[in-house]
């Protein structure tokens, strides 16, 4: 995603992305509080907007509906799995240092992830599945 995103990117050959994921306790949505689930999202991932790393970084916050429960026996992403998808409403969420992106520069990043999510639920993007990604300065240009 990187590469594509900004080319100025150099990896190291044993870098790999790190997803930071909340607490059990924290994503099952307390009916007392009268939140949109954005809201409730944004006030319970604190934690994990507040552990930033540099220069992004990068976390899924699964949002389940109040009433459910989640199997506390299993990581977080196989319990939040095997519940219903209508249970379920999913975020994630970027962080990245102003030194390192602004403005339209954003725009690749966005782009990518919806590329690979396109890929992994089956469908094909606006580009088809496998198609190479726009050129991400593209916009820049004009």
């Amino acid at each position: 995603i990187l590469l594509g995103a900004w080319p100025r990117t150099l990896l190291k050959p044993d870098t790999r992305v790190q997803i930071d994921l909340p607490l059990h306790s924290d994503v099952v949505k307390d009916p007392e509080e009268r939140l949109s689930d954005d809201d409730y999202m944004f006030k319970h991932s604190a934690t994990l907007r507040n552990k930033q790393r540099s220069p992004f970084h990068i976390f899924v916050y699964p949002l389940v509906r109040s009433g459910i429960k989640l199997a506390s026996d299993l990581p977080l992403e196989q319990a939040v799995r095997q519940l219903a998808p209508s249970d379920v409403t999913w975020y994630i969420y970027t962080g990245i240092t102003h030194s390192y992106s602004d403005g339209a520069s954003g725009n690749g990043l966005l782009q990518d992830l919806l590329r690979l999510y396109a890929e992994e639920a089956g469908r094909a993007g606006p580009g088809g599945v496998g198609a190479a990604p726009p050129e991400p300065m593209a916009l820049l240009q004009r």
